[in-house]
């Protein structure tokens, strides 16, 4: 127990290493996530935790913090590089809890979104108008399109920050927050174009 204690440590640790740290790569991230489940996983039951099937007290706990550990590195990323939404396009795959918790917390949720990707392409609007109000798919795909972009559009950062805002819309869909996903997607339409955010929300 002391040895899965331990590695649970050293494995929060370099995910709480990742925003300082650029040699961690969001692959990295994604194992230590991996791992962090694995590890909360053979976690012992006491003796009142007789079915097999139950989550016990310590493996709980343990994700519950692996939780808190993810929602606080992702608050704390500045979300200006594509590793920086690779870190939570990653929690939202791999780590269900961290699912879980934009669905049972709608408005710090929304908050999240506003400040983390609204802000960033609002930031990238300003830079190169043309570059996002022209955005747009390939015909017939969901693949981004930048034939009217120039040198100045920021292609990967884009292409990553649609594709994780995409995820967690899907994340406001399936806790049926219809709502709240018409207020994302029109908001996401006023900081690119409407014709392309009506193209975005079908692809969800």
């Amino acid at each position: 127990m002391n040895k899965i204690q331990t590695q649970i440590r050293a494995d929060k640790e370099q995910i709480l290493d990742f925003a300082k740290d650029e040699k961690i790569s969001p692959i990295r991230v994604a194992f230590l996530i991996d791992d962090l489940k694995g590890l909360s996983e053979q976690l012992p039951k006491d003796e009142s935790e007789k079915d097999i099937n139950q989550q016990g007290k310590l493996e709980k706990e343990a994700k519950d913090a692996v939780t808190e550990l993810l929602r606080r590195a992702a608050w704390d990323l500045p979300f200006d590089e594509s590793r920086h939404f690779d870190f939570d396009e990653y929690a939202l795959q791999r780590w269900n809890n961290y699912r879980q918790l934009w669905k049972d917390h709608p408005d710090e949720h929304q908050y999240y979104l506003a400040n983390k990707y609204h802000l960033r392409l609002q930031k990238l609007h300003d830079a190169d108008p043309p570059c996002i109000e022209k955005l747009d798919y390939d015909e017939g795909t969901t693949i981004l399109s930048h034939k009217n972009a120039d040198k100045r559009c920021n292609q990967e950062l884009i292409g990553v920050l649609i594709y994780v805002f995409g995820e967690h819309l899907r994340v406001m869909k399936e806790a049926n927050q219809s709502n709240r996903l018409t207020q994302e997607v029109q908001e996401f339409g006023r900081l690119t174009n409407p014709a392309f955010a009506k193209k975005f929300f079908a692809s969800l």
